[in-house]
């Protein structure tokens, strides 16, 4: 006689299929640079996010500068469309899209870059053709990379 009768383990696959109108995700990221006087010398520059989409819909993204009582001090995209990956009949992706977004950084906007304590990011989802279900599978990702082109004076 054992103190278990029956010892089971049970593995489910189970499929993610869903369609999306309007889900929004909203989140804030500790932000802070440090030695910020390093950042005196950049004069006016360029960021561009990368973002390289593998999931069959397209996204909206927005980024936002937070100060230290949560209030936002500035928005920083415009566009904020990240574009869908190519998909076939059955809306499964077939590739990669990428977008590039750029965002103008000036003095001002640098010194709320430097100044502020978070930043708020929410993004927007809708499948495509609503209340079309959408499989989703394990390979499908959202690659995101910030990049800065501008001009650093050394003296």
């Amino acid at each position: 006689f054992s103190e278990k009768l029956l010892d089971t383990r049970l593995r489910i696959k189970m499929p993610l299929r869903f369609a999306l109108n309007q889900l929004l995700l909203s989140d804030t990221i500790p932000f802070s640079i440090n030695n910020a006087t390093d950042f005196d010398a950049a004069g006016p520059l360029t960021l561009t996010l990368l973002a390289d989409n593998g999931f069959p819909f397209d996204m909206n993204i927005q980024l936002f500068l937070l100060d230290n009582t949560q209030s936002i001090v500035d928005s920083l995209f415009l566009p904020d469309l990240i574009d869908a990956a190519p998909y076939d009949a059955s809306y499964r992706a077939t590739g990669v899209t990428r977008t590039e977004i750029k965002i103008p950084v000036d003095q001002k906007r640098k010194q709320r870059l430097l100044s502020v304590e978070q930043i708020g990011v929410r993004m927007k989802f809708n499948t495509p053709d609503y209340p079309q279900k959408i499989q989703f599978y394990s390979n499908y990702k959202l690659d995101l990379k910030m990049v800065a082109d501008g001009i650093y004076s050394i003296r």
